[in-house]
């Protein structure tokens, strides 16, 4: 059985397929705000026999309805749109209205605590970049979300009369930058990675122990080389592998469909 998975962020769209749920494809993903994301479905799904769809979005409800009705139309399949619970498959998360936070954290969270068996701070890097700290227990205790890289970048720009068209290498960002545009993307990069370190530092005092700190996320590779010291592992896949966990834990109560 043929299961595809999805994950609709603000900006990209990523998936991948799983037999039986368990072990998922290679991730591929696609920028749907560049190019006509029923065109892409059409050129590249197709031809998968799919038996089930599972998606996790935090997209406008625009963008998974028209996927919802391709999928629909094409297969004949109810794609199934993951909502967060209270209770989850082994997380327990910590909102009052569980329903406010995204499914991606959600299975992402689910994913890190899956491999790792243990406390994990799990930070995805994209538009917005989220951190939630999850203890042994699998208790969710909270988390932040602030702008990503480039939302960063950009308030600088706009909020600047002098500050414009950055030209921002954040793999080549020296540790003090000599110019303008160096400076940027240094402080831009160097804000995150302090926030990452204070939050992996607090979460480590407060449970007295060391989490796993899980990183994903498209602006994930520009982060990850400046973590050296801390337990850090990176998963591009792993909002998709907490997805496929949650198929594979058969959750229809926690689906709108």
């Amino acid at each position: 059985m043929t299961c595809l998975l999805l994950d609709i962020g603000n900006s990209r769209l990523k998936w991948a397929t799983s037999q039986n749920k368990m072990d998922i494809s290679a991730q591929t993903c696609f920028d749907y705000r560049q190019d006509d994301l029923l065109q892409y479905a059409e050129h590249v799904w197709s031809d998968i026999l799919v038996d089930s769809i599972w998606i996790s979005s935090v997209a406008a409800p625009s963008v998974y309805h028209s996927i919802y009705a391709w999928f629909k139309h094409k297969f004949g399949v109810e794609a199934l749109l993951l909502r967060t619970p209270k209770q989850g498959v082994s997380v327990r998360l910590a909102y009052d209205v569980p329903e406010k936070l995204g499914s991606d954290r959600w299975a992402g969270m689910e994913a890190a605590y899956a491999v790792s068996h243990d406390a994990v701070l799990v930070v995805s890097c994209g538009t917005a970049i989220t951190l939630d700290v999850v203890d042994r227990q699998g208790m969710h205790k909270g988390g932040y979300i602030c702008p990503g890289i480039g939302l960063m970048q950009n308030a600088v720009q706009a909020g600047t009369s002098a500050i414009k068209n950055v030209v921002a290498d954040f793999l080549e960002a020296p540790y003090l930058g000599t110019t303008t545009d160096s400076c940027v993307q240094s402080g831009v990069l160097m804000a995150v990675i302090s926030l990452i370190r204070s939050t992996w530092n607090q979460a480590r005092d407060e449970m007295n122990l060391q989490p796993v700190l899980w990183i994903t996320g498209g602006d994930a590779e520009y982060i990850v080389s400046h973590l050296v010291g801390l337990p850090v592992r990176y998963d591009p896949a792993l909002v998709l592998n907490g997805v496929a966990l949650i198929a594979a834990s058969n959750y229809s109560d926690r689906v709108n469909k």
